[in-house]
């Protein structure tokens, strides 16, 4: 385990760190956030768990993986990703609605995949929430939805989707001043730039959620 070492920001005592959370200081006894650790990419071990990956690695880029509030193998029922609890509600949103009955032939309620609400709950019980709106967008449209987001200490969830049907889940953060994006698909951290590039040539669209701390 790494630690480093932060000041307080409320008295100036240096303090060791292991990991993205909270921290009390053991001087003043008051709690600052903790933000300097990188997060290791998640890889999805198949086609449908994108969602798991996405949602594992938003939890561990707040620090609310390791401290005991969920474990990783447990996640993916939280998740209901296999569908195994029947009927899986959609958010009562128009937006999302019209964008899900575009999706070719896809039973959101009944087939396999992380639906965007079960993602939305288990961040929600871990003192995340969405920093709305809500954003459906071109490639082009929703920098400063992802900037303001970053402002706030957040990353993003995006759900890139095409009218075929395909449907993926990645992440989005902001380190050393470079936006990035988390593939499951790859396991790996791709620069902003060329991510998007891709998206456009293979005419991807896309719905961004910006996650913040409550």
């Amino acid at each position: 385990m790494t630690k480093k070492s932060m000041s307080c920001p409320h008295c100036g005592t240096a303090v060791a760190v292991w990991r993205n959370g909270n921290r009390c200081c053991p001087n003043c006894g008051k709690t600052f956030r903790v933000e300097c650790f990188d997060i290791a990419p998640v890889k999805q071990p198949d086609g449908v768990l994108c969602g798991w990956a996405t949602t594992l690695w938003l939890l561990r880029s707040f620090g609310e993986i390791g401290n005991g509030t969920v474990a990783a193998g447990k996640l993916r029922d939280e998740l209901n990703t296999d569908a195994k609890r029947g009927v899986r509600p959609r958010w009562n949103n128009s937006l999302l609605r019209e964008w899900a009955e575009q999706l070719s032939g896809r039973n959101l309620e009944a087939g396999e995949g992380t639906l965007p609400l079960a993602i939305y709950s288990a961040l929600s019980r871990r003192g995340l929430t969405l920093k709305n709106p809500i954003r459906a967008e071109s490639p082009t449209a929703f920098v400063d939805y992802l900037e303001d987001t970053f402002r706030e200490g957040g990353r993003a969830a995006m759900l890139l989707w095409r009218l075929d049907g395909f449907w993926h889940w990645v992440g989005v953060d902001k380190k050393n001043g470079q936006v990035r994006v988390m593939d499951p698909a790859c396991g790996a951290y791709i620069p902003f730039d060329m991510a998007l590039a891709n998206w456009k040539k293979h005419n991807v669209n896309f719905l961004v959620f910006g996650i913040i701390r409550k």
